[in-house]
C-alpha cells in the first residue's frame, strides 16, 4: 500500500546517506551496534523516521494499540468508550518517548513519570498514575496475548514508589481567588460572550460541575419549600443528584436562559460523541482564561467549584452542609439523593440551604451589578 511504499522510499534515502556517514566513521566496523547508533542519531535525531519504519514492520511499541482498544471494548461492552480512548491516548503519548518495546526499562519509566510531574507538564500524581496504569495494561496485553515482551525483563511499570499521595501537589488544581474570578468575569477576550459569562456565574453561585450546568433543562427549574431550585437528575456520581437553591443574584440569568431556549436546554450546545454537552464550553473557557494570562493546568473551570467550597467554608457553612450543597458523599454515608428526597434531611431545609449558598459571592460585590456590564 501507499504507506509501505513511502517507507521503502525513505529507507533507500536513509541507506544512501548512511553509506556516506559510515565511511566517515573509520573507528566503527560496518554493521556494528556503535555504527548503527551513530547513523540513527545523525539521520533521525527526533526518532520520527525510526518510529515510522518500525510501525510499518509491526515492531513499534504502539503498533497493536488499536487491537488492544477493540479487545477492551469486546471484553467489557459496558466500559466507557471515552475512558478506553483516553487510555489509548495515554499509551500513544508514552510511545512518543519509547518507540520500541526494548526501549522500555524500569528506570526509564521512572524518569518519564518525573518528567510528567515537573514543569512545564505539571501533571498531578493521580493523572500520572492513570497514564502508567494504561501503559501497564497495554504491556500486559502485549505479553499475555501476543507474546511480544522479552523474557526475564524487569516489569517496567511496577513498584514506582515515588508516585505517592501528595507528590506534585503544588501542581494540582487550585481554587480561584476572588480577584482572579473578577478578571475572568469582567475582562474581555476573543472567547468570552454572554452565554460563557452566564455559565461562569452559575458555577460561582451554585458550585455545579460544568456538565451539570450544560445539561440543565427548563423542566429542571422547580420550587421546593417556597424556594426556587435547580434539580440535577443526573451527575458524575450518585451523590451529585440534588436540588440546588437558586442564588438571588442568579435569578435573572436563569429567567433569561429559560426564555431564550430553543430546545429545552438552558445552555445552547450539541453533544459530543460521548454524549457530553460541556466540551465546547470547556474549550472556550480554557482559551478565555489563557488569553488573560492564567496558567493552563492549575486553574480550570472545575476550580470555580473549589472556590465556592472555599467561600462556604470561610463563612462557617459546616462540612456536612457543604457536601450536601455541592453533591459530595457525606461523612455519615448519605449522599445527595438522600438530601433531596429523605425526611432525614429536614434538619437542613431548603431555606437554610439558600441562605448558605448566598455566601458564595460574599467577596464578589460586582455580581450584584453584573447585568449592566454584560457583553450583548
Amino acid at each position: 500500500n501507499k504507506r509501505v511504499e513511502e517507507a521503502k522510499n525513505k529507507e533507500v534515502i536513509v541507506e544512501e546517506e548512511a553509506e556516506r556517514i559510515a565511511s566517515s566513521e573509520p573507528d566503527a566496523p560496518d554493521n556494528s551496534p556503535l555504527n548503527n547508533e551513530i547513523l540513527w542519531d545523525k539521520l533521525d535525531p527526533q526518532g520520527i523516521h525510526k518510529r515510522f519504519i518500525h510501525e510499518v514492520k509491526g515492531e513499534a511499541f504502539n503498533t497493536h494499540v488499536e487491537a488492544w482498544r477493540r479487545s477492551r471494548i469486546q471484553d467489557k461492552p459496558d466500559r466507557s468508550l471515552k475512558d478506553v480512548n483516553t487510555d489509548v491516548g495515554y499509551v500513544n503519548d508514552f510511545a512518543k518517548e519509547f518507540i520500541l518495546i526494548d526501549d522500555i526499562k524500569h528506570q526509564a519509566v521512572i524518569a518519564y513519570t518525573r518528567k510528567l510531574q515537573d514543569p512545564p507538564n505539571n501533571k498531578s500524581v493521580s493523572n500520572v498514575k492513570r497514564r502508567i496504569t494504561a501503559c501497564k495494561q497495554y504491556w500486559e496485553y502485549l505479553d499475555t496475548e501476543l507474546g511480544l515482551v522479552p523474557l526475564n525483563i524487569k516489569p517496567p511499570f511496577e513498584k514506582l514508589k515515588h508516585l505517592k499521595k501528595g507528590d506534585g501537589k503544588k501542581y494540582g488544581r487550585q481554587a480561584w481567588k476572588s480577584a482572579e474570578l473578577e478578571r475572568i468575569c469582567r475582562e474581555p477576550s476573543n472567547y468570552i460572550n454572554r452565554i460563557m459569562k452566564h455559565i461562569i456565574w452559575i458555577g460561582i453561585m451554585t458550585g455545579m460541575r460544568l456538565e451539570e450546568i450544560c445539561t440543565m433543562e427548563v423542566e429542571d427549574i422547580n420550587v421546593e419549600d417556597n424556594v426556587r431550585v435547580i434539580h440535577i437528575p443526573e451527575s458524575k456520581t450518585i451523590a451529585g443528584v440534588r436540588n440546588v437553591p437558586i442564588h438571588s443574584d442568579l435569578e435573572w440569568i436563569i429567567d433569561e436562559l429559560v426564555q431564550n431556549t430553543k430546545d429545552g436546554y438552558l445552555i445552547p450546545s450539541g453533544a459530543d460523541k460521548y454524549g457530553k454537552r460541556s466540551r465546547r464550553w470547556s474549550t472556550r473557557f480554557g482559551r478565555h482564561k489563557t488569553e488573560l494570562g492564567f496558567p493552563k493546568n492549575n486553574l480550570v473551570f472545575h476550580s470555580i467549584r473549589k472556590y465556592t467550597n472555599t467561600m462556604l467554608s470561610k463563612y462557617y457553612v459546616t462540612k456536612n452542609h457543604r457536601q450536601l450543597l455541592l453533591g459530595w458523599h457525606t461523612d455519615d454515608g448519605e449522599d445527595m439523593a438522600d438530601g433531596v428526597y429523605s425526611d432525614a434531611q429536614q434538619a437542613y431545609p431548603m431555606s437554610k440551604r439558600k441562605a448558605d449558598i448566598e455566601l458564595s459571592t460574599s467577596e464578589l460585590p460586582f455580581i450584584k451589578y453584573g447585568s449592566a456590564r454584560y457583553i450583548k
